[in-house]
């Protein structure tokens, strides 16, 4: 079986499979409903067959010339649009020590080069965590509406209310100083943070099958 490779590049996401090696931009995920539900309902190993059909296409054809009945036939969904859906979903549960990630005056989020790391203490709590995708939380939208999230700590959504409850856990190193913060929703998603200094970080080494029983296990 091939695996798939994933790299984060200049704001870009590239991807490769192991019997090529060749990085190239992976595709946007599809974003009309009813192919979005298809590829939310394969809940099951890659292949690493990135051009194998999963649905085939629907619809009409897409007329490019009428005059020299040049038509463009509908596209099926391929495992490849299902690593883009997979990826975009991890995208949305991308974490990273409080702190790490300020609100400027210009509105945008980004990385603050003043963080110098949690304290040993708060390195190993969940409310201590944050989300990097944009806040969903309506106190903090309110806050940036209002102008009051400028260099706030909370600007970003905190990892403890996400749900299901208990979706997270965290774990420390033999030192007491690295913490290891993983996602039971998708099994292989890891964030860490070494206490008192900027190093943090996140990766994802799984399968791509989201534990869709969660709920019912907590």
């Amino acid at each position: 079986m091939k695996d798939y490779f994933i790299a984060l590049a200049n704001k870009k996401i590239y991807w490769c499979s192991s019997s090529t090696w060749v990085f190239s931009e992976l595709p946007k995920c599809v974003e009309e409903s009813n192919d979005v539900d298809k590829l939310k309902s394969v809940n099951s190993l890659f292949t690493g067959e990135f051009d194998s059909v999963l649905f085939p296409a629907t619809g009409a054809p897409t007329v490019v010339d009428a005059e020299s009945g040049i038509q463009m036939q509908p596209k099926p969904l391929t495992e490849l649009d299902r690593l883009s859906y997979v990826v975009g979903q991890l995208r949305s549960i991308f974490v990273c020590p409080k702190n790490r990630i300020k609100f400027v005056p210009t509105g945008e989020h980004k990385r603050n080069e003043a963080f110098r790391g949690l304290s040993k203490e708060d390195c190993f709590k969940l409310d201590c965590w944050q989300f990097m995708r944009p806040p969903q939380d309506e106190q903090i939208k309110g806050k940036i509406a209002r102008g009051e999230a400028v260099y706030s700590t909370e600007c970003l959504d905190n990892v403890a209310n996400d749900m299901p409850k208990n979706a997270w856990s965290i774990q420390g190193d033999v030192t007491g100083t690295l913490a290891s913060i993983k996602s039971h929703l998708w099994p292989g998603f890891m964030a860490y943070h070494k206490c008192n200094t900027n190093i943090s970080g996140f990766f994802y080494f799984g399968d791509g099958i989201r534990n869709s029983n969660l709920a019912f296990m907590v």
